[in-house]
């Protein structure tokens, strides 16, 4: 590969496979040594002189066939930075970089002065307009009561006309001031609600299972509208991408399988390719490919990391090759 080619394929991954490139191209091609072949000390002919690894694309001996390896990086598809909706004191920040956390579970909180205080006095006002309303219902109901009873004696002769006419009016009233109890009921509940949803505000909760990455305040700090607090990083379903050369897009498409080789142990985990970026990089002659890891054992273990450097080459490993060195 001439001098031009790999400026123009440097020029193209950087931006896209960001710091876990450089890690990449400065570890030795792992993937190249595999059970048998002993590329130190030449015994199997196949693998190369010692030192000597593979460029980006470029195609590595290895027995009857060719391997063309590719420089990748490790990726998520969900990581979210989790900001403070609202002001305040920020509480409960215990939990470790790397810790495992399940969606819905509570890693921080932001506290408002006074906040709860107000949510308890919503409360209890909440209490007085619900009796106060039950309180309005009862008197409305004794009301209907009385001007049935007044209008049948007024129809009767019994009773004069002023009764009947008193009677309505105290029913009137009551079923006035049952209206007034219920809006002040309607009320309070929204009040209370809002206070709720302003206290739920400032939890900070995690959306989806996954590990926690980054804290960007500690406990006990004023944070503001919008600060950042904590990232999330989904480690569940990791991704890689990598560049493949114009002129080897025919030897790849969607559904085929991949080998990715971790730097700098080289432990090999398949991938399936899911997609092509539809562009062309015009200065490298390179096209972005994205593949779906498939073996998800090494989720947990340190080797596999999001930004993590890796060299990929198509087609399924060799059972063999995916035992770790």
């Amino acid at each position: 590969m001439n001098l031009v080619v790999r400026v123009a394929l440097v020029s193209a991954l950087i931006p896209a496979l960001g710091c876990g490139l450089s890690r990449a191209q400065d570890q030795p091609m792992l993937a190249n040594t595999r059970p048998g072949h002993t590329g130190e000390t030449g015994e199997s002919g196949e693998i190369g002189e010692p030192g000597e690894s593979a460029e980006p694309g470029e195609s590595v001996s290895a027995g009857p066939r060719a391997e063309k390896l590719h420089v990748g990086v490790i990726i998520t598809r969900e990581a979210v930075d989790l900001s403070a909706e609202i002001g305040g004191t920020l509480t409960g920040v215990q939990l470790p970089i790397g810790t495992r956390v399940e969606a819905g579970t509570l890693l921080a909180q932001v506290e408002v002065a006074g906040l709860d205080a107000e949510f308890e006095a919503a409360q209890a006002a909440l209490h007085v307009y619900s009796a106060d309303l039950a309180q309005r219902q009862i008197s409305a109901v004794d009301a209907d009561r009385q001007d049935r009873r007044e209008t049948a004696l007024a129809d009767a002769g019994v009773s004069p006309e002023a009764e009947r006419e008193r009677a309505r009016l105290e029913l009137e009233l009551a079923q006035a001031n049952q209206r007034k109890a219920a809006a002040e009921l309607r009320q309070g509940k929204a009040a209370l609600t809002g206070l709720r949803a302003k206290r739920e505000s400032g939890q900070l909760v995690a959306p989806f299972s996954g590990k926690i990455s980054s804290w960007y305040r500690d406990e006990g700090e004023l944070v503001r509208t919008g600060d950042l607090v904590v990232r999330v990083t989904a480690v569940d379903h990791l991704w890689v991408r990598f560049a493949v050369p114009v002129a080897d897009l025919g030897d790849i498409a969607p559904g085929d399988p991949i080998t990715v080789a971790l730097v700098p142990r080289g432990e090999r985990v398949p991938g399936v390719v899911r997609h092509l970026a539809p562009e062309l990089n015009l200065a490298s002659q390179m096209i972005f490919v994205e593949a779906e890891l498939q073996d998800m054992d090494l989720v947990d273990a340190p080797e596999l990391m999001v930004g993590q450097g890796c060299h990929v080459s198509i087609g399924a490993p060799i059972e063999s090759e995916r035992a770790a060195p």
